[in-house]
């Protein structure tokens, strides 16, 4: 009998330590930034609507692979991320506190969940150009998310799944995805703390003259902004509003204003130093004819417009066909 109990014995301690072994391997895989959470984690749902949905993790993970979460829900066809340094959308399976990612999905509308521990901070390293940009577990203004240095951060933009194109963020929530325009590397920051300081107001001054021109299918209208301003520069800067990428080209219009800018390729408003002559290159890719309609010009420029070996006074015409 003395045998026996010396055997369950052993056999219990080998047991024993294979659990705690299991535990920490399972610690070690979610390669937690501080101590593993004590307290439970939360659960954050997210519904998801066909074509691409940008959402992101407001903590840190309790499943931090996308294999797992697509395995149970067969409408999910692919998830992916933007790689600032490819400059381009790659699939990723990974799931991490502070990044986001659009989530493709190929019915009307599906759910999933994420189990979470909350993080109420962020502080993320960003590149110059478009930066993937989390969240954290509280609303906060897009206006209180800085830049280390100062002044280095350009646009917030979250995706839109009805409208299919990125819009201007007016605040930071959980759950949601965003993409962060910098125009040098930098540290991005943002924290629930209602001590954190308020990113400095841009001091902007007032266009010299601005117009509209308006790219139409029979589905679509894209807007773009065009005009002068005696403090802009030739480069990209914080008067022109970049148009962030997508991972490919959404709906009937992809339109809008080339820079020579590797990060910045095409702009939604583009604004230059004041001068007596200035070009602005125009690109537009529809998938079904339509139509360019301008307003605003100021009658103190002749704008001519090149277009397919043709020259259109565009102080005479209003407005061309594109087949």
């Amino acid at each position: 009998m003395e045998v026996i109990k010396k055997r369950n014995g052993f056999l219990i301690f080998i047991l024993s330590f294979l659990y705690i072994s299991q535990i920490f391997s399972y610690i070690n895989a979610q390669t937690w930034p501080d101590n593993p959470p004590s307290n439970p984690p939360s659960t954050i749902n997210y519904n998801l609507y066909y074509g691409w949905n940008c959402i992101s993790c407001p903590g840190e993970p309790v499943i931090n692979n996308w294999n797992t979460i697509k395995s149970g829900n067969p409408n999910i066809v692919a998830v992916v991320e933007y790689d600032t340094i490819q400059k381009k959308y790659v699939i990723t399976n990974n799931i991490e506190f502070g990044k986001s990612y659009l989530v493709g999905v190929n019915t009307s509308e599906t759910q999933i969940s994420l189990q979470y521990y909350p993080r109420s901070s962020l502080t993320r390293e960003a590149k110059y150009g478009w930066n993937s940009l989390g969240s954290i577990s509280c609303i906060i203004p897009a206006s209180n998310v800085t830049s280390t240095p100062s002044g280095k951060l350009l646009a917030i933009v979250s995706y839109n799944n009805s409208k299919k194109k990125y819009e201007v963020a007016s605040t930071i929530e959980p759950g949601v995805g965003y993409l962060a325009g910098c125009n040098s590397d930098c540290t991005l920051n943002m924290s629930c703390s209602p001590s954190a300081p308020p990113a400095k107001q841009k001091i902007v001054t007032k266009p010299s003259w601005e117009s509209v021109l308006t790219v139409n299918t029979q589905t679509e209208h894209k807007k773009l902004v065009f005009g002068m301003n005696k403090s802009a520069s030739d480069g990209v800067d914080l008067y022109d509003i970049p148009i962030p990428p997508l991972p490919e080209i959404f709906g009937d219009i992809n339109a809008g204003w080339v820079t020579e800018d590797l990060a910045f390729e095409l702009l939604e408003t583009s604004f230059v130093k004041d001068a007596p002559e200035a070009n602005w290159e125009l690109s537009v890719e529809l998938s079904e004819s339509g139509e360019m309609i301008w307003q605003n010009l100021p009658n103190t420029y002749n704008f001519t417009l090149l277009y397919d070996d043709k020259v259109v006074n565009m102080n005479n015409e209003r407005s061309i066909s594109l087949p």
